[in-house]
């Protein structure tokens, strides 16, 4: 790898051949027969001027905006033949990409009888462009000492990396130089935002692109004030802000004060902002820029056009919220603890919060933020100093004192002590503070904002010395203080969130005692910032929950009703979620098989490894191909003969991991390559690569060393670079480990032991060494033909999988009841009228969104008619567009999408579609996901970005492309907006195979190489697969799958117990039973013991025509969780129930068992009465939602009993007598229970549970 050591860049100044010279020769009138058209170019260049604004000092600048109307092809071509340039490319490349501003300012200096165009030649050759800008003019003389030389000195590099000679250029004089000096600056105005640096230091004749500029002072901190700025809209890259009347942008500058001993703070002001930049939390203020100029320290933030909290409780009420505003209230506080959480995980700290410190931002589209500001005072920490370590070695903060009125007692305790004002300080701080802002902001809601103000005024802190106690100073909290918390217990309401926050403050925030360890939550000291978070979290969820499903599908335009948190109850340990899809698992068992068997891949310096030496790699089973944004791969199953395998099956064994591990396939990699113009896929030309001393000695199968210290990375390097970055990405751009160990395959460089960070892909073109993964450096545009090209190379492999050639199956399974034709005309097709049994068609996965009445575009009764005889194609939502489109490209000229394919407002229709959910997606040729569109106006066929690599040469190797890991099918599908609705389980699970398109890449999901659980919702016969591997653990995965389904959401919530139809009908025939209400008759006691997984109540749902009995979850809202009963230790008490598939064996489980005969829904049992307490009653009882019933009023049957234990068990469905709409007597379900045989009636009565 000796050439990535070599840089053969080439730099002329003044010892070297002067080219200018050799141009003059050029352009003498021997070879030049006319002159420069003088005219055209100072014409262009008075357009140019026409064009130019003021900002609010009076520098003119031309607006970023405006370079394209000027610098193109045409004009360029235009300017540089009246210079007598010719029409070179080589020259018109290098002025429309590189050198702009230089071609402008050149332009500007011209006048009607000289021209500056014809410089740009010699700025080519020695590689002057935009980036040299701004030039410096510096004076020297010439051999002879007699004539001034006025020498061309570049900008140097943001970066100080790489080096440019001077350029000195004859004939220029002293106004030359002038005009080049002013007229440069109105050409680099800086831009602020998104992609741009975050450190300036500006020039001092540096045009600032403010329009105007507010004298008034909006606020005044340690650091200095506050002003508001208008930036004109070319120059401030951050999305969704708000805009002003004339265009501007408004965003809030604070400028330093002048006195010299704040320089530091400054700096470290701009430092940790420049830090939190990036950081993930929406409720922290994300700083524009820092800079200096004209001698000014300056930091640019967002504008809160809604000002502070304080001044939002000013303006406002409490005690006349609404509830939605009241709602947004606590989900901002559950935020702001976030915010905190983040912070407090990378070992910083705010160091003064309050409510003047929380800015209230309103965005474009009205949406509106509270934000941590003022983060200036934030102080930052190695991860493993805490505090104590921290005063040990004497480690004092940087910070200065916060507002004394929200610090917290401990900084009393230390000025009693005379330690310095800037003594190291805990993290727990921030949390006395957020007390006091959340115990004001209860005073608020409850008592008005002047209630706030008398407050404030009475009291210096919110803590004081307890009297008594000599010498020895004793700290509680301030008696004013008591009162109010005592006062507003008596205020709020018992049940609802703000008294459970108010509890929250008194018990745990404001308290006085602090733990030595910041990292560990103790009873008896105040909380620490993660926990807290998960308090407010989970107070929000009880009270305010977040409505996080956006769909609608299959929809229907009846009552909107509230949603559920669709996510499963571990969403927040991504380690634990257990999803069942995936690209492989590197185990699909908790126990893990011993055996020795060779992986794959062997380690390097030759040593292979086996399964006993590390089982985690063991490649069991794989499903997905991906196609990355940016460097194409192709991944297929693993050909592991799993039946020879000896498993040993447990019962915690069908709760899956969530460990991914990819195989290359380049036998399907070559196939496809061949298929496509790789000319489209070659790479993208991003300059020469810069490597260290280290990395240039680097050899392919080592690329870095196994124990990596980011510190000695050098920056220039692009290996090291792109290293840095991916470690960053890991550590969510905290402080990195002083060392990482690294280990390397032949695919990817990761942390030993964990993640992947980089990906090694071979070109495409050469022998491929045993290993190696072959890949090309992007993927081919979006919709593009060479992208289509590839999905149906895709397909038709995949109908050489036996597993996923399901054509005779197929062919039995009934068509949907229309199609959308996608050739001209586009019309909706009825298939039974126009014979279209048997057609391939695509089906879409998609998210409604939450859609303006107007903007959805569905299929309705008054427009069936209409649509049946054309749908124009640009009327069509975004991702209806994109789906279209695709299907298309894929040959195909059917699809069926839910919107257009059923009568929306048509009940029966609708009602009679939904059930046959199961055919839908079954008899599919392929269903396409729109994983990244949250609503069907984004569309998902969008440009991505290309991710960066490297290109490796290697003697005697084929070329190596090194780039960041990307794939993550579990962030990219699992969790993606799309898989949180309750429909597309199903959908997912009863599709021969899936493409989803996501916000980063292509995902393809088939059947293929399916040999365990882990592969459940993937195979295309589910669930085949799993169950011919499980007999015990059949009834847990369904089970599984049922506790998953039941934490999604539904816009309509009696949907919840339609959306499963199909998947339960399919599950129900490979089960050989009955299956009805969410239970299966092979499986009906186990089925039946579920109770509530969530600490909200469930609530009853208002069915729209079914029949849903209250044994059923499908009744009831909300996540539920199977009642845990060890297989083989329960005896069923069957002669104390009878389940209506008893009285009804032909019962089918497709829509017929929702006929209104109501037999079908009663469950019969023997009602026995409890012998327990009250309080035994709530502790045993696991009630559906908060229980009112009085305990001799509730009943139990028996459903199972323990075979064996001293103190055996019954588990038995809990319920109570109720009366229905005609005033009958019934009973109903209200929870279950694990009783002792002696707390359960001997004696009991029949009765019917509806």
């Amino acid at each position: 790898m000796d050439s990535l050591g070599t840089n053969d860049g080439y730099f002329y100044g003044q010892n070297q051949r002067n080219p200018y010279l050799a141009s003059q020769r050029w352009l003498t009138p021997s070879l030049c027969r006319r002159l420069p058209d003088y005219e055209t170019i100072s014409s262009f260049g008075q357009l140019i001027t026409d064009n130019l604004c003021y900002n609010h000092d009076g520098g003119q600048f031309l607006p970023n905006d405006k370079f394209p109307c000027f610098v193109n092809e045409s004009h360029v071509v235009g300017i540089l033949q009246a210079a007598n340039l010719g029409t070179d490319p080589s020259l018109v490349n290098f002025v429309t990409t590189d050198a702009a501003r230089l071609f402008l300012t050149l332009i500007s200096m011209s006048t009607s009888n000289v021209e500056r165009v014809s410089l740009l030649r010699t700025l080519q050759f020695h590689a002057f462009d935009n980036e040299s800008l701004p030039i410096e003019f510096r004076v020297s003389r010439d051999a002879a000492g007699r004539n001034t030389i006025w020498n061309w000195h570049p900008s140097p590099p943001p970066d100080n990396t790489g080096h440019q000679e001077p350029l000195h250029v004859p004939g220029w004089g002293h106004n030359d130089k002038t005009l080049f000096n002013v007229y440069q600056w109105r050409f680099i105005a800086p831009i602020f935002g998104a992609d741009q640096p975050f450190r300036f230091r500006f020039q001092n004749d540096t045009v600032l692109p403010y329009l105007s500029f507010d004298q008034r002072e909006e606020s005044k901190g340690f650091f200095g004030e506050v002003s508001k700025v208008n930036v004109h809209p070319a120059h401030i890259k951050v999305p969704k802000m708000p805009r002003n009347k004339d265009g501007s942008v408004p965003i809030a500058l604070k400028k330093a004060n002048e006195d010299p001993e704040l320089r530091k703070y400054f700096d470290k002001e701009a430092s940790n902002l420049q830090r939190l930049r990036d950081y993930k939390s929406n409720h922290l203020i994300k700083p524009i820029a820092a800079y200096e100029h004209h001698g000014d320290r300056c930091l640019l933030f967002p504008w809160a056009e809604g000002g502070n909290l304080a001044q939002y409780w000013s303006r406002n009420s409490g005690s006349s919220l609404t509830k939605n505003k009241l709602a947004w209230i606590f989900q901002q506080l559950t935020g702001l603890f976030g915010a905190l959480d983040e912070l407090h995980k990378v070992n910083c700290r705010h160091g003064d919060l309050k409510p003047e410190n929380i800015l209230l931002f309103i965005d474009v589209d009205n949406k509106k933020t509270l934000q941590i500001a003022d983060l200036g005072l934030t102080t930052f920490h190695e991860l493993d100093a805490a505090t104590r370590i921290r005063k040990a070695k004497d480690i004092l903060t940087m910070t200065p004192p916060g507002t004394s009125r929200y610090e917290p007692p401990e900084m009393d305790m230390d000025r009693d002590k005379k330690l310095p004002a800037h003594e190291a300080r805990s993290r727990a701080y921030d949390i006395w503070s957020m007390g006091c802002v959340a115990l004001e902001t209860l005073i608020w809601l409850s008592r008005g904002f002047d209630t706030v103000r008398k407050f404030r005024e009475e009291t210096a802190y919110f803590w004081e010395w307890e009297p008594g106690r000599g010498n020895e100073k004793k700290y509680r909290v301030e008696s004013k203080t008591q009162r109010h918390i005592k006062a507003l217990f008596k205020d709020l309401p018992s049940q609802s969130a703000w008294r459970e926050l108010l509890n929250f403050v008194e018990k745990r925030l404001l308290v006085v005692n602090v733990s030595r360890d910041s990292k560990v939550s103790s009873s008896k000291h105040r909380e620490i910032a993660s926990e807290a978070h998960k308090e407010m979290k989970r107070i929000q969820r009880k009270y305010y929950p977040v409505t996080t499903d956006d769909g609608l599908a299959p929809g229907h335009d009846y009552e909107r009703s509230d949603t559920k948190p669709s996510l499963p109850a571990r969403e927040h340990n991504l380690d634990e979620f257990d999803g069942l899809i995936g690209i492989e698992r590197k185990a699909t068992e908790e126990q893990e098989p011993n055996i020795n068997h060779t992986l794959p891949e062997e380690r390097d310096n030759g040593v292979t490894a086996t399964l006993e030496e590390n089982v985690s790699y063991l490649p069991i089973s794989l499903r997905c191909f991906r196609l990355s944004q940016s460097l194409m791969t192709f991944w297929t199953s693993c050909r592991i003969d799993a039946e020879k395998i000896n498993f040993e099956i447990v019962q915690e064994g069908s709760k899956l991991n969530d460990s991914w591990e990819s195989l290359a396939d380049n036998g399907f990699a070559f196939q496809a390559l061949t298929a496509i113009d790789q000319e489209q896929s070659g790479p993208l030309f991003t300059g020469k690569k810069i490597f260290c001393a280290k990395c240039s000695r680097a050899s392919p199968q080592a690329l870095y060393p196994a124990e990596f210290r980011p510190s000695e990375a050098q920056l220039d390097c692009d290996l090291c670079g792109i290293l840095l970055d991916a470690l960053k990405r890991v550590h969510n751009d905290t402080v990195l480990p002083e060392t990482v160990k690294l280990y390397q395959t032949r695919t990817a460089v990761c942390v030993d032991g964990g993640t992947n960070l980089l990906s090694i892909y071979v070109e495409p073109g050469c022998a491929i060494p045993p290993g190696w993964q072959l890949g090309l450096p992007r993927l081919p545009e979006m919709n593009s033909p060479e992208q289509f090209t590839l999905l149906k190379q895709w397909l038709e492999s995949c109908d050489t999988h036996v597993a996923c050639n399901r054509q005779v199956a197929r062919e039995n399974l009934e068509m949907p009841t229309r199609l959308v034709k996608v050739t001209n005309p586009i019309q909706v097709m009825n298939c039974s009228t126009m014979n279209l049994s048997g057609c391939q068609y695509i089906a879409l996965s998609h998210c409604w969104g939450q859609l303006q009445k107007n903007e959805r575009f569905c299929l309705l009764r008054n427009n069936y008619s209409q649509l049946q005889e054309h749908i124009d194609f640009d009327s069509l939502p975004k991702t209806f567009q994109d789906a279209i489109t695709v299907t298309r490209g894929l040959g195909k000229e059917y699809i069926w999408i839910d919107t257009l394919c059923i009568i929306q407002d048509d009940k029966n229709d609708w009602e009679r579609e939904s059930t046959k959910m199961e055919e839908v997606f079954s008899a599919a040729y392929c269903t396409i996901s729109a994983a990244s569109a949250k609503s069907s106006m984004d569309g998902f066929l969008s440009d991505r970005p290309p991710r960066s690599s490297v290109h490796l040469r290697v003697k005697g190797s084929p070329d190596l492309y090194v780039c960041a890991h990307i794939d993550d099918f579990h962030r990219d599908v699992e969790l993606a907006e799309i898989n949180r609705r309750g429909w597309v389980l199903q959908e997912r699970a009863l599709s021969r195979r899936s493409i989803y398109f996501t916000s980063t890449q292509i995902y393809w999901e088939c059947g293929d190489g399916i040999r365990s659980k882990a592969a459940f919702l993937g195979d295309a016969n589910f669930p085949r697969s799993a169950l011919d591997h499980y007999r015990d653990g059949r009834q847990l995965l369904i089970q599984d799958l049922y506790e998953r389904y039941s934490g999604l959401a539904f816009t309509m919530a009696s949907d919840r117990a339609v959306a499963i139809l199909g998947l339960q009908t399919r599950l129900a025939r490979a089960l050989k039973t009955q299956a009805a209400h969410g239970s299966f008759e092979k499986y009906f006691a186990r089925s039946i013991l579920w109770r509530r997984a969530q600490p909200g109540d469930m609530i009853s749902i208002t069915q729209s025509t079914w029949l849903v009995p209250t044994w059923s979850w499908f009744s009831k809202t909300g996540k539920i969780q199977y009642m845990h009963l060890e297989f083989d230790k329960i005896e069923w008490a069957s002669s104390d129930f009878e389940s209506p598939f008893s009285r009804h064996p032909d019962m089918l489980s497709g829509a017929s068992y929702f006929g209104r005969d109501e037999d079908h829904t009663i469950l019969r049992g023997v009602a026995r009465r409890m012998d327990v307490s009250e309080e035994q009653v709530a502790s045993q009882i696991w009630f559906d939602r908060k229980n009112e019933v009085k305990v001799e009023d509730l009943r139990v049957v028996v459903i199972g009993r323990n075979k064996e234990g001293v103190e055996a068990k019954a588990h038995v469905l809990v319920i109570c007598k109720s009366r229905n709409d005609h005033g009958e007597d019934r009973y109903e379900r209200v929870g279950v229970a694990s009783l002792l045989e002696k707390q359960v009636s001997e004696e009991g009565v029949k009765v019917n549970i509806r």
